[in-house]
């Protein structure tokens, strides 16, 4: 079954297919040529991106938003791993929680005097 894209997946793909538009030599290629670009339905993205279709007619954005999708892409990587390690450290406390309360409730034998 395919997922369903994100608006920020939406937006990399059509800024992606712009670049490659420019690239080939279209100076200011139309939001159609980008849609085609892209294989994403042109009015799929006027009804559901509105804001992305404003962004794409604003060039000097284009870098700018790729740069930023990058970062969060990579900060939802580290806070995954970050996830994953407070599980741990909350398992760790767990278990030496229930240590201490066995050796709390353990009862503790007379300690014996040392002759010197």
């Amino acid at each position: 079954m395919k997922t369903k894209a994100t608006e920020v997946e939406i937006e990399r793909r059509l800024i992606l297919a712009k670049q490659r538009l420019v690239t080939a030599g279209k100076t200011s290629p139309s939001i159609i040529a980008i849609c085609h670009e892209a294989k994403i339905s042109r009015a799929y993205v006027y009804a559901s991106y509105p804001e992305i279709v404003l962004r794409l007619k604003d060039p000097s954005k284009d870098q700018r938003i790729l740069e930023m999708q990058e970062r969060i892409e990579q900060l939802e990587a580290k806070n995954l791993v970050l996830k994953k390690e407070n599980a741990i450290l909350a398992r760790v406390c767990l278990e030496l929680k229930l240590s201490l309360s066995k050796l709390i409730s353990e009862p503790q034998s007379p300690r014996k005097k040392r002759i010197t």
